[in-house]
């Protein structure tokens, strides 16, 4: 039997219908003008094909509405990425399970967040990895997923067959999610670069915590 067979190739998430699915696709195009509808699947390998939604010259696109990622989908994602495909997802902040959100930061996805008004008319905004994404969106998550999405960026930082610039940038993200869950801070910028230099993090504090004497009595 064969692949198709036993792992079909369907571009759509279970429960997604799909003129929503075009009505997405069309917003992400016009949000990106890069990305396009493929011509042809994607061989990638081992007799594994697939029909992203949308492609650009280094990017694979899924949209996902669903709060779990179907495997048929993770098994194409893993095997694009592992080809030096930059991974894309779109999906809904709202409708995430944590184990997704960490296989999207396993697999260093971008996202493209989605969002629907009240006039059913779809909103889109994107975010570099899935720290930026939890700090820039305020999600909320348990110790216990903040301890697992950490651990995984300080393993790539720690992996010494990454370029320096790459475990740099984990170590940054790994910040930016413990930052993100401190309730008087917010991450404003990530890599941030003005006229002279690149700040790794600006963090703000929107509203006075309570104030913190110093030894010497003078409030911080």
């Amino acid at each position: 039997m064969s692949d198709e067979e036993t792992d079909p190739d369907e571009s759509r998430p279970h429960g997604l219908d799909e003129s929503v699915r075009e009505t997405i696709v069309a917003v992400l195009v016009e949000h990106d003008g890069k990305l396009e509808r493929p011509s042809e699947p994607l061989d990638l390998g081992e007799g594994l094909r697939w029909v992203p939604d949308l492609v650009d010259t280094g990017r694979v696109v899924h949209v996902e509405l669903g709060e779990q990622i179907p495997k048929a989908f993770t098994r194409r994602l893993r095997a694009a990425r592992a080809g030096d495909r930059k991974v894309v997802v779109a999906t809904k902040a709202e409708a995430l399970a944590f184990e997704t959100l960490k296989l999207l930061q396993e697999l260093e996805v971008t996202t493209f967040e989605l969002r629907e008004d009240e006039e059913g008319t779809w909103h889109v905004s994107g975010w570099s990895s899935v720290a930026d994404w939890v700090a820039g969106a305020n999600m909320a998550l348990r110790p216990a997923e903040l301890r697992e999405l950490v651990r995984q960026c300080l393993a790539v930082a720690e992996d010494q067959t990454r370029t320096n610039h790459a475990r740099g940038h984990a170590y940054e993200e790994a910040l930016c999610l413990v930052f993100s869950q401190v309730s008087w801070l917010k991450v404003h910028e990530h890599a941030y670069s003005n006229a002279t230099e690149e700040i790794d993090i600006v963090l703000l504090v929107p509203c006075p915590p309570i104030p913190v004497h110093l030894t010497s009595g003078l409030p911080a």
